[in-house]
């Protein structure tokens, strides 16, 4: 008789983060940015699979490597974006592989991009230089840069001792979401390759993906410039979601069908004003100021981009003095 293929024992299913990204740099649709990180023992290739219902499961994705994972050791506070972190660090523990780090010229081409699971519920991806074992699976990530591919918001959240870690590497998948399912709740399935679908080494989700993608990024630059006649001119530059990055162009590609913005002027959180222009650009005038402040006082400023496809943006504030 043929020898039987011995299979290795499974302790259960397998470890899965599901992780809504931004457009990173060379994505081509919003939807294939919902990815998913696997960590199994044994290891063997994974399949994904997803359905609406609870039946009808089709197969959409492969993992073919182990993504290197973990889990914060300590709190990860917010930071700042836009330049190195040479004081803060991260503290990692990984389940399994390694880490390592890489010049600059290699970390300000994309290398050693990471992400980490924020007390908002969004992933920040952050990119580290140096990387030291301090212990047995332990590591320590420095020279950061935060807050990357428009992860600010979850950067300033901050992340939770034990948040997960996922290194954004090749091993890392699309989960293989189709455009028309990206913000619908779908039903995942996923498991070895050769295994009874379903059975005891199969993990089963529930998860909304595909959105992070389609929101813009909050707006740079934004200030308020007090104009000789009176008034304030409030100004800012549109950030891109998609390839914004490349090219020689002098202007930031836009990245969405049409051009719009919501700006909301308010005084100690309490709404006064919203407006909706097309331009990188409006004139908070004298009589307007005067309406909405009889008496001087502080005025916050919130601009945020608007997608057709992905709703308001997210935002960015800036106070001023009206008087």
């Amino acid at each position: 008789a043929e020898p039987r293929p011995i299979r290795a024992t499974r302790a259960g299913p397998p470890l899965a983060h599901f992780l809504d990204l931004p457009m990173m740099p060379g994505a081509t649709a919003p939807s294939q940015q919902l990815r998913v990180a696997l960590r199994a023992r044994p290891w063997v290739a994974h399949a994904l699979f997803a359905s609406p219902a609870s039946d009808g499961f089709t197969q959409r994705g492969l993992a073919q490597r182990e993504a290197t994972v973990g889990r914060l050791a300590s709190a990860l506070g917010p930071g700042f974006e836009g330049r190195f972190d040479k004081v803060g660090t991260v503290t990692v523990d990984l389940w399994s592989g390694a880490l390592a780090g890489t010049p600059d010229i290699q970390l300000l081409a994309g290398a050693n991009r990471a992400a980490v699971r924020s007390l908002d519920g969004d992933w920040e991806v952050l990119q580290f230089g140096l990387a030291e074992e301090i212990a047995p699976g332990r590591w320590r990530l420095s020279r950061l840069l935060r807050g990357q591919c428009g992860t600010r918001l979850a950067m300033l959240a901050g992340a939770a001792e034990g948040a997960g870690f996922v290194l954004l590497d090749t091993a890392v998948v699309s989960a293989g979401l189709t455009g028309e399912e990206a913000g619908l709740p779908l039903n995942w399935r996923i498991g070895p390759v050769g295994y009874e679908f379903g059975g005891p080494a199969f993990g089963a989700a529930t998860v909304v993906g595909g959105v992070r993608a389609r929101r813009p990024l909050p707006p740079a630059h934004l200030r308020a410039r007090r104009m000789p006649g009176g008034g304030h001119a409030i100004e800012w530059i549109r950030r891109g979601r998609v390839d914004a990055d490349r090219g020689l162009a002098s202007d930031v590609p836009l990245g969405e069908e049409t051009e719009r913005y919501e700006i909301a002027i308010s005084r100690s959180g309490a709404p006064l004003r919203t407006v909706s222009v097309g331009q990188q650009g409006w004139l908070y005038a004298p009589e307007l100021a005067a309406a909405d402040f009889p008496e001087p006082g502080i005025a916050t400023v919130t601009v945020r981009q608007v997608s057709v496809a992905g709703g308001p943006g997210d935002p960015a504030s800036a106070e001023f003095s009206v008087h």
